[in-house]
């Protein structure tokens, strides 16, 4: 609702999915830094894609970072939600077509593999045969959007993206064995869609997904950017205008 309200413009969205391959995964567990890097590589992308179709235009993105699956499992990916079009810098904005997922698809390949071989996560080898498969891993999606009216399917689209990592409707705890089962829809990598196991090795797989310290999981770019958003508030505000009222300092004195 809060972002319904004071971030997205009335415009039509799209949602950007962004995934990585399963062999390179357990990089970016150790490393979760890395998914902050993964989000710079999308927001470069689109606004690459959106700066050749109108040039100097500033595009409206929301990043949002889940590290989970559908059964907990570890799978960092990229949800985009996006503007079709973008912002000019006098605040007018311009409709643009959707932007190609093949392009974005290999732009992405080439972008994280070039990461984890820059860090030492990837042999030049490896690097040099994964650009070779037909198919990756890597892959993106774009085919759910909004139109511009529609906040009613704004809302469940941003709450989509932002969610926790396991629903505990569908998690259950055995007490008297100690096993915890927790269903899903099919999971393509497991074959099945449940998780069943100790209660001990359940907590470190949730576990995982906790953040690290100063670790942002939704980052606003572009026209939707903090600082962008505060200086169109700040002109926006009647009092914008008027000169900063003076501060005086209270002294304090010590008795005696």
């Amino acid at each position: 609702e809060w972002v319904e309200e004071e971030v997205l413009a009335p415009v039509a969205h799209r949602q950007y999915e962004f995934t990585v391959p399963r062999l390179v995964r357990p990089a970016f567990a150790r490393q979760r830094r890395w998914l902050g890097e993964l989000c710079r590589i999308a927001e470069r992308l689109l606004a690459q894609a959106y700066a050749a179709l109108l040039p100097q235009s500033r595009p409206t993105l929301i990043v949002f970072v889940p590290s989970f699956g559908d059964l907990a499992n570890f799978n960092p990916h990229l949800h985009v939600l996006a503007a079709d079009g973008a912002f000019l810098p006098d605040g007018r904005f311009v409709a643009l077509p959707t932007v190609p997922a093949t392009l974005l698809r290999e732009g992405f390949r080439r972008a994280v593999l070039d990461l984890l071989l820059r860090d030492g996560a990837l042999s030049n080898a490896l690097r040099a045969r994964m650009l070779t498969w037909r198919h990756g891993g890597f892959s993106v999606h774009s085919q759910v959007s909004v139109a511009a009216g529609d906040a009613e399917g704004r809302r469940p689209l941003a709450g989509y993206m932002l969610r926790a990592p396991i629903s505990l409707e569908k998690m259950h705890y055995d007490a008297v064995t100690g096993m915890v089962i927790c269903r899903s829809r099919m999971h393509a990598g497991l074959k099945r869609n449940f998780q069943l196991m100790p209660g001990a090795q359940w907590l470190p797989l949730l576990c995982q997904h906790i953040p690290d310290r100063y670790e942002h999981l939704v980052r606003y770019a572009g026209w939707y950017a903090n600082r962008a958003r505060g200086e169109r508030a700040k002109k926006a505000s009647p009092q914008a205008g008027l000169p900063r009222r003076r501060r005086t300092r209270r002294l304090r004195l010590n008795s005696g």
